[in-house]
């Protein structure tokens, strides 16, 4: 997820149980790639992105999955236990979890009603979490 205002993106990196941000200014274009499966405008291998670990390993996700931010917040939802953490971005601590119940908890999204909303991948339910 894109924090627009900041200029980093939030990526999970579920094998490793942990979530990066990459300051998306920090890479120079090193080198044009060929295109191989659709027609993109600008196609490049990019070298020197500065990137950073957000949550390590050691905080005990299970398996993250879903992520979402609002504001100075960022969610993330853990599969294997059904829980929806939330990050301070200035200071990467834990303010609040959520324990949905819902073991398989996948993608999260802030919706436009400004409720947190998560799709459930085990049994196929798209639900909502008031409030956040």
């Amino acid at each position: 997820v894109l924090d627009k205002d900041k200029k980093w993106l939030y990526i999970v990196d579920g094998g490793n149980k942990r979530v990066l941000r990459m300051d998306i200014n920090s890479a120079t274009k090193d080198k044009e790639l060929d295109l191989i499966n659709e027609p993109l405008s600008e196609h490049w291998e990019m070298k020197g992105a500065i990137i950073e670990e957000f949550v390590a390993p050691s905080f005990g996700l299970n398996q993250p999955c879903g992520i979402e931010l609002k504001e100075n917040r960022l969610f993330v939802s853990d599969y294997a236990t059904g829980e929806i953490i939330c990050f301070d971005i200035s200071t990467h601590k834990e303010i609040n979890r959520i324990n949905t119940g819902n073991k398989g908890i996948a993608g999260i999204k802030i919706g436009p009603d400004g409720k947190l909303w998560f799709v459930n991948a085990l049994n196929g339910e798209l639900r909502r979490v008031d409030p956040i």
